[in-house]
């Protein structure tokens, strides 16, 4: 049996919020096996059992100690396993007290197993992935509060110069406090299972040796990673070292040979949608389930299905083949670039890579040359998360090293991915200033620059959905204009929030990058609201001047309008989302003779459940399926199968705008509930009550769980009080044809989100 050697760290207490460490972590040759948890004499331990503090240790350990110093207890595995009082509180105040020996035998024997718990050694990547999880999200939340508490007493350190320089010059000022918490937590995190991945002498693994086990051509790591050094260091960063170091044990821990082959592309490892596993997609998978489920919506990150990245991938490859006349394909490295614009993971650009390496094969012995002359070359993509960033790059040089014998000798040879942002092409204005934070990331920046302005031949990838965009530079919103015309006539759109969306943006970008090459193909699955809705149409006449060809792929799958299929069972989203989705290929030809006026559109509508569409688009690529040609006529261009005759008998009627004088969008409250009432006086009473409710009670009276942009029930409730809640407010309404109620309205929109009214 291994001899103990047990090491006790006291960790001083910092937080009040229960975030700080535990009071004493212990260790055994190294390795952390518990906590230790001291409260005074007078604290009540049950109460103390039932606290957040215990609960979040319970999630970092299933080793605890809680003690008064008079009461032990042992927690283990999460439930309460031995238990023992030396002596009662009311003892104490006797002369004489004595301690039962029975008692302080068991108390002796519970410390005894406590401390000769076994460490064990981590097996699964589901159970790595939900230990790296936990922690991650507490470094995040000191992360935050560390910056919070700087940041408001306007003090400087490495930490917040990290996040105003990164702030300013990748993010266009435009990254919250928790935003950067976020992205760093998870980078050191993937940070730190690189270091394992490339530690192959066994040593362990700490502050003072990891950067030796980071690779040259992981910039973004190395840079970050530089902030480990002064955590390690300065007493001021007391609060967060703790969490680190238990980030360092779990990778230490780690199984690496039962790990790695898991992790391992060659397995052929079967997803749920019966493909060969993405090991790298489906741990970070795993990891932002356990991390933070609300992520992925938030910031718009849904990973795509490996149906849809191979079907859109091998018809790419097969466009540049047969249309193109490119013989290897996605294998020219003459002719061939390639971006994805939305990188992720790097789930497309792998695709890409299988593509070119199956053209030529390792017997060809031209692999090597490939992957330094064409893959490392042409092959492009930008991301704007840190996380996801620093998981492609680690996904693709795996790919690249293990089933291609591939190595990075030197930091020149380096994967094509950059963080940064589409559809920002912003130079850095403080490049000394960052370049001295983050030398590699400032000549990142310096490079992709050049990439956004050089050629592409294809261009493809899933960009994110998000009608509320910030992207709103005067790059992409010049470029966006043209969506808004059609042969310079402007449409004078009212409600054009969803022409606004991110998806669009990123389809103007890479039309306008194909438009200046002249030539091109962009392959993608998107939000498929732009092929019907009216306020579309600018855009779709946009692209059929701009393309010669366009397939549609519809996917359908919205929610919302509560799709069926042709036998009326319920057409499933491939995505667990509510929006309908549709994938994409436009294709515009150098040759005059391949050219047209206006495109020809083809359109497949697809329907069925989430595992019938995916098999639809494993057994198919653009060449086999047969799809419609649509007949995209004016006024509306609909990239959609739609009876035209009937669209003919609708149009000769007479248009609403020629009945009505004015065209308003009239009075929105987005809470009808709140602001219209039958009588004056249940709407009066209803605000009076209202404004002066705490807000939770509020919230949950008048059951206003979400608020949105433009309604906040606080700043709802600062107006009302403001404004005494006048009877004289309180306006009739048309709320409906003949249905007139009372409204609350004043100058000042208060709890009327929209005035378009005449």
């Amino acid at each position: 049996m291994t001899s103990l050697k047990i090491q006790i760290q006291h960790e001083p207490k910092r937080h009040k919020e229960g975030l700080g460490a535990p009071d004493f972590i212990i260790r055994n040759n190294g390795n952390i096996i518990g906590y230790i948890e001291v409260k005074k004499i007078e604290q009540n331990l049950d109460d103390t059992l039932k606290s957040p503090q215990i609960e979040k240790y319970k999630q970092l350990s299933n080793n605890i100690l809680l003690t008064n110093n008079i009461e032990f207890i042992w927690i283990k595995n999460g439930n309460l396993n031995l238990r023992e009082v030396l002596v009662f509180k009311t003892d104490l105040e006797k002369n004489n007290t004595k301690i039962d020996n029975a008692k302080s035998s068991k108390v002796v024997s519970i410390l005894n197993e406590f401390f000769k718990t076994p460490v064990e050694k981590i097996a699964s990547t589901e159970k790595l992935a939900s230990l790296l999880a936990k922690r991650t999200k507490i470094l995040k939340d000191l992360v935050e509060q560390h910056l919070d508490l700087y940041l408001s007493l306007k003090k400087q350190n490495t930490l917040v110069g990290t996040y105003s320089i990164i702030k300013e010059n990748i993010y266009n000022n435009k990254l919250k406090v928790s935003e950067f918490a976020d992205s760093i937590a998870q980078t050191i995190t993937y940070g730190f299972f690189l270091a394992k991945l490339n530690n192959t002498s066994n040593l362990r693994i700490d502050f003072d040796n990891i950067k030796k086990f980071i690779p040259n051509n992981f910039a973004l790591i190395q840079d970050i990673l530089k902030l480990i050094d002064n955590i390690a260091s300065s007493r001021e960063y007391d609060s967060i070292r703790w969490i680190l170091e238990e980030l360092i044990d779990i990778v230490n821990n780690i199984d690496s040979k039962t790990i790695f082959e898991q992790f391992s592309f060659t397995q052929n490892v079967k997803s749920k949608d019966n493909n060969t596993k993405d090991p790298y997609l489906y741990f970070y998978e795993d990891f932002l389930a356990k991390y933070d489920k609300s992520l992925r919506k938030n910031k718009g990150v849904y990973y795509t299905p490996h149906s849809v990245v191979n079907f859109i991938v091998s018809s790419l490859n097969k466009i540049l083949k047969y249309n193109f006349g490119l013989e290897n394909s996605f294998a020219n490295r003459e002719e061939v670039t390639v971006l994805d614009f939305a990188t992720g993971t790097g789930t497309f650009l792998l695709e890409v890579i299988k593509c070119i390496l199956k053209e030529i094969p390792k017997q060809t012995g031209k692999q090597k040359d490939y992957i330094n002359d064409h893959i490392l070359k042409n092959i492009y993509g930008f991301e704007y998360l840190m996380a996801p960033y620093a998981v492609a790059h680690l996904k693709l040089c795996q790919f690249l090293k293990k089933v291609c014998d591939f190595k990075f000798e030197n930091e020149h040879l380096r994967l094509q991915i950059f963080l940064t942002n589409t559809l920002d092409v912003t130079l850095i204005s403080n490049q000394e200033g960052f370049k001295a934070f983050f030398p590699a990331i400032s000549e990142e920046n310096k490079l992709v620059n050049e990439i956004k302005n050089k050629p592409i031949l294809v261009i493809l990838g899933n960009p994110p959905y998000n009608a509320e965009s910030k992207n709103n530079n005067n790059y992409i919103l010049n470029l966006m204009k043209s969506y808004k015309t059609i042969d310079n006539t402007q449409l004078n759109e009212k409600n054009i929030v969803s022409l606004n969306d991110d998806y669009v943006k990123f389809i103007r970008f890479s039309e306008h990058k194909i438009e200046i090459a002249d030539e091109g193909l962009l392959g993608i699955i998107t939000n498929n609201g732009y092929l019907d809705n009216i306020t579309f149409r600018g855009m779709r006449y946009h692209l059929l001047k701009t393309f010669d060809e366009i397939y549609i792929f519809n996917l359908h799958g919205n929610l919302r309008k509560k799709e069926k299929t042709d036998d009326g069972s319920t057409d499933e989203n491939i995505f667990d989302i509510q929006t309908g989705v549709a994938i994409a290929i436009f294709i515009k030809y150098k040759e005059k003779s391949k050219q047209n006026k206006l495109a020809n559109v083809y359109y497949k509508s697809i329907k069925g459940s989430r595992e019938e569409k995916y098999s639809f688009l494993d057994k198919n690529t653009i060449f086999s399926i047969d799809a419609e040609k649509l007949q995209c006529k004016p006024p509306n261009y609909l990239f959609i199968k739609k009876d035209l005759k009937i669209e003919d008998v609708y149009s000769k009627g007479v248009s609403l705008e020629d009945i009505f004088i004015e065209y308003i969008a009239g009075i929105e409250t987005q809470k009808d509930k709140i602001a219209i009432n039958f009588t004056k006086e249940e709407l009066l009473s209803k605000l009076n009550d209202l404004a002066y409710l705490d807000e939770q009670t509020a919230r949950d009276k008048y059951d206003l769980k979400k608020d949105s942009r433009d309604w906040k029930l606080p700043i709802v409730q600062r107006f009302l009080k403001s404004t005494n809640i006048y009877a004289k407010y309180v306006k009739k309404i048309a709320y409906r044809p003949f249905d007139n109620r009372f409204i609350y309205y004043t100058e000042n929109k208060g709890i009327v989100t929209s005035q378009d009214i005449k």
